[in-house]
């Protein structure tokens, strides 16, 4: 979402400006004190011209991209685990930027080998990638025979990924390379 922050600093301070002039007005009214009632006014006028001034004279920039803050927690590494969820072998993903996943073999060599795997045989040689990316990592299937589905840690409900859109992926979720399993840790 695009906005101004200088256009919203001005109706902030044109929305005190006249919060001043009404508090002033209201002193004069209603304070029978006449030092409380004009050093009050005086003091709420400066305010007033203040904040006025502010609003003629702050200029408007174009406006500036403002991205909704997401909170995640950092992914460190990416875990095989078993179907009784015991880690078998662990890959660090600290200062990576991509990582393939398949099986290593004469022509092809891979940054996550699942060569050694019980299900080896139903995942490609280049079966998907890990991308991080605007802080975020995302896994995308590199047009696989058997797929890619991921059980999403918030919900865990498990989903089937489409092989033309990555996936944002989030510490705790479970990765199934065919039916290898994946931790994110």
């Amino acid at each position: 979402m695009k906005k101004s922050i200088s256009n919203n600093i001005k109706i902030i301070d044109f929305t005190i400006s006249i919060i001043s002039i009404m508090t002033g007005i209201y002193v004069y009214m209603n304070i029978d004190n006449k030092l409380i009632k004009n050093t009050s006014i005086y003091l709420l006028g400066i305010i007033a011209v203040v904040y006025m001034i502010r609003v003629f004279t702050t200029k408007i920039t174009d406006p500036v991209e403002i991205k909704d803050v997401k909170i995640t927690t950092n992914i460190n590494s990416l875990a095989l685990v078993n179907e009784e969820n015991q880690i078998i072998k662990e890959w660090d993903l600290f200062n990576k930027t991509s990582l393939l996943i398949g099986k290593n073999n004469k022509e092809n060599e891979v940054d996550i080998d699942l060569s050694e795997v019980i299900y080896a045989s139903l995942i490609d040689s280049q079966h998907a990638v890990l991308n991080f990316a605007s802080g975020s990592w995302y896994i995308e299937d590199l047009y696989s025979q058997n797929g890619i589905s991921i059980e999403k840690v918030e919900d865990k409900i498990r989903y089937k990924l489409s092989k033309d859109k990555p996936c944002t992926i989030l510490k705790g979720d479970v990765v199934f390379i065919a039916k290898t399993k994946l931790l994110i840790r």
